[in-house]
């Protein structure tokens, strides 16, 4: 290939390249999250972030007397706003309960699956009919290994 013509194919492929969106190589598993079980928390948001990929809240749960902070990693921020969610829906201050694949080590987190405000519109399930996705078991064949959550800004 004679030089010019490479360069002229070299820009065209970066070029090109500009169209990928980012987020393309961004994505990740939730594979920290146990899928087979789930459970609700109640607390007070301290921390609200909606942003793409996924939006985070932090809630203050009272266990035993003792305040928690419960990092709960959501869903796409584009998928929650087609249900109606936006980011006026939550407040730093605001009671809310949340449903979620707990954190399958048991450390206070999960990944949400829905929520209750204190109004009790609910966005993502209808606790009464709601039941838990079966995540197929995966036997550990290696050592597990800490991966990080997006909910640690």
């Amino acid at each position: 290939m004679n030089r010019s013509v490479k360069q002229i194919f070299l820009a065209i492929l970066f070029s090109s390249s500009m169209f990928i969106p980012l987020s393309t190589f961004g994505h990740h598993s939730a594979v920290v999250f146990d899928r087979s079980k789930t459970m609700e928390i109640s607390g007070k948001v301290t921390k609200f972030v909606m942003r793409s990929p996924h939006s985070s809240i932090n809630i203050e749960v009272d266990d035993n007397g003792n305040k928690v902070t419960w990092p709960i990693e959501g869903g796409a921020s584009g998928a929650m706003i087609r249900k109606g969610f936006d980011r006026n829906t939550v407040k730093v201050g605001d009671t809310l309960t949340v449903v979620i694949n707990p954190m399958k080590t048991g450390a206070p987190g999960g990944l949400m699956r829905g929520l209750i405000l204190a109004d009790g519109e609910s966005f993502g399930v209808d606790i009464e009919d709601y039941t838990p996705e079966a995540a197929p078991v995966v036997e550990e064949t290696r050592p597990a290994r800490e991966i990080p959550s997006l909910t640690a800004y």
